[in-house]
């Protein structure tokens, strides 16, 4: 995983980070700006990312036997800050639930805050977990001596679970020692990311941090143990308001590994004809459409408004949707909740801002609403590079683990996506492919 001289340059295909709102829209109902909101037309046409080619929304050909090879658990690996006594307990609680062996356990002496600088980053998380890596014998390194910079040959780990109390995002800096920003603008001169998509790429011992690295696992239809992506980690983090929700979510997510995920997929649509909308639109009439071909009862959503206070949405299982910038609607109710082992995503710029807190923004308040795993950004990610819904609902539909399915859907690494949930959590059980998806689906056509 090398950042390319134009990481947004490759034959394989583009898209286009468009605004996702319209700009009065926005500033009436949310009162400030997601997804650019303010970038030029002309701006927006500048920027555009490969799709690989070969990388199509629908898993065709799956090899039932590798999604459920049963050793994920001996492949992960428990990330906790030992300067958080609720982290210390929340990481053994959740290596004796998932069974992971007390020696993949990692204790780092960091910050407890949510937000961390790009120097400490890297002397208390990033460093120290390379040397670990290295000495536990976790990545076997490639041994030619004329490599400029060390590569991963061969990994033993490819889930990382970071517990509550490690931080989540990582602040802009003004001046880093090699780092060299390539491409327009509007994402070559960022270089604030989550801690979760940057330590994806943590094998790369790259030096760049302005823009994005491309994700060699997007669009995959392999499960990690067979992608031959040594120097990738999926990266999840257990993290809720409170630690007691952490606790539900890994229950919950065992729950309905056991008895099955089951009850109502809630879709809600904005009915846009904004070409620079349409397509965060098409992810979410594509899994209504699927959800239905599949059999699950589907409550579609086509208006600008959200689920209205007044609908109970009952039975939630999975919720798809978009557009305000905090909780909202019938999910704000205090007496909705999800179903055990629900997931839910709703796209917004800044939507896991904070996991801390239950009324503010959506990745944590959804968490408290009885979710067991969401999607979320921690700044602004523009449309294009967020986790793609319809290939994130379809992998998970396909049997794989939610943290295969959400770095699947994800085109970006070092970048601000943060994926809240048990990494090993595998909601539906592998299943055949069905014959209507060996046709590829393509989502920018």
């Amino acid at each position: 995983m090398v950042r390319p001289e134009n990481p947004l340059d490759d034959a394989g295909g583009s898209f286009h980070p468009a605004p996702v709102s319209n700009a009065n829209r926005v500033l009436r109902r949310v009162g400030r700006h997601g997804f650019a909101g303010l970038l030029t037309s002309s701006a927006i046409d500048l920027i555009a990312i490969s799709i690989i080619s070969q990388h199509t929304a629908y898993a065709q050909h799956v090899d039932n036997s590798l999604i459920a090879a049963g050793n994920d658990s001996e492949r992960t690996i428990v990330v906790y800050n030992q300067n958080d006594p609720d982290s210390i307990k929340l990481a053994r609680y959740y290596s004796e639930q998932r069974r992971i062996s007390l020696t993949h356990l990692v204790a780092l002496d960091c910050a407890t805050s949510e937000e961390i600088t790009r120097p400490l980053y890297d002397r208390t998380i990033a460093e120290p977990l390379r040397q670990i890596f290295i000495k536990r014998g976790w990545w076997v390194m490639d041994g030619d001596a004329n490599r400029a910079k060390p590569k991963v040959g061969a990994s033993e780990i490819q889930f990382v679970a970071l517990i509550r109390g490690i931080p989540l995002r990582i602040a802009p800096t003004l001046a880093y020692e090699g780092d060299v920003a390539a491409g327009p603008e509007a994402v070559s001169r960022r270089n604030e990311s989550s801690v979760d998509s940057e330590l994806a790429d943590l094998g790369s011992f790259s030096k760049t941090i302005s823009g994005i690295v491309k994700n060699p696992y997007y669009g995959s239809h392999l499960p990690i143990s067979a992608a031959k992506q040594p120097g990738l980690l999926l990266v999840c983090r257990l993290d809720a308001p409170t630690p007691d929700i952490v606790r539900r979510m890994i229950m919950d997510s065992l729950a309905a590994e056991r008895g099955g995920l089951r009850g109502m997929t809630y879709v809600d649509a904005r009915g846009t004809n904004d070409g620079g909308l349409k397509e965060g639109d098409r992810w979410l009439l594509k899994i209504a459409s699927e959800s239905e071909r599949r059999g699950n009862q589907v409550t579609l959503d086509r208006h600008e408004e959200l689920f209205a206070t007044s609908e109970s949405m009952p039975d939630a299982a999975l919720y798809f949707g978009w557009y305000a910038e905090t909780i909202s609607g019938a999910m704000a109710r205090p007496d909705f909740k999800f179903v055990r082992g629900g997931i839910a995503v709703h796209i917004h710029s800044y939507s896991a801002v904070s996991l801390r807190d239950s009324k503010r923004y959506w990745c944590g308040p959804l968490l408290a609403a009885g979710a067991a795993a969401t999607l979320g950004n921690v700044a602004e990610p523009y449309l294009s590079l967020t986790p793609n819904l319809d290939i994130f609902f379809d992998r998970l539909r396909c049997g794989f683990t939610f943290a295969e399915s959400a770095w699947m859907s994800e085109r970006a690494l070092s970048w601000m996506t943060t994926a809240i949930g048990d990494p090993l959590y595998r909601p539906f059980p592998p299943m055949p492919d069905p014959p209507e998806l060996t046709a590829p689906y393509k989502p920018n056509k």
